[in-house]
């Protein structure tokens, strides 16, 4: 925007103090003091907005932020019923805790092998292989407080 649309639109929206103001003059002489102040009607800014479609935008953007809060209950409403829709049990496989923490089930196996989880390792089929078994109370407080901090080697 060029120096002279730059004042005119100035002069429009502003009083003869705030243009003053605006083009960094501090002190304003009695003639302009003394002059009466046209309000315009209208008030325009350099981007072409009034003052109706300025109020039109806030009441839309409340009307979006209503909404989107409407559609965060409704989406805390949904993982409830998920939630609730799961089967309790008393322990569970790295798979099933990767799947309800929304991990991969190697994250969980790390996790459990690096002591950040309390987990045993129990017998799972035939043969010497063991898998990691996390207790529901153990995902219970992973959920609500976290990971356990490293053990020191």
């Amino acid at each position: 925007m060029n120096k002279k649309s730059k004042e005119e639109v100035l002069s429009r929206c502003l009083g003869p103090k705030e243009l003053l103001r605006a083009n960094n003059v501090s002190a304003m002489p009695r003639e302009i003091e003394a002059l009466p102040r046209n309000d315009p009607v209208e008030l325009v800014d350099p981007l072409g907005v009034n003052a109706r479609s300025a109020s039109a935008i806030a009441d839309r953007l409340e009307r979006l932020e209503t909404g989107l809060a409407k559609l965060f209950d409704a989406l805390d409403v949904v993982r409830g019923l998920v939630a609730a829709k799961m089967v309790v049990k008393e322990w569970y496989s790295t798979n099933e805790v990767a799947q309800i923490l929304t991990r991969r089930p190697y994250t969980v196996r790390e996790w459990c092998r690096l002591g950040r989880i309390n987990a045993t390792r129990t017998h799972a089929g035939r043969g010497e292989v063991e898998e990691w078994r996390i207790s529901h109370q153990e995902l219970q407080r992973i959920q609500n407080e976290g990971l356990l901090p490293l053990k020191p080697r």
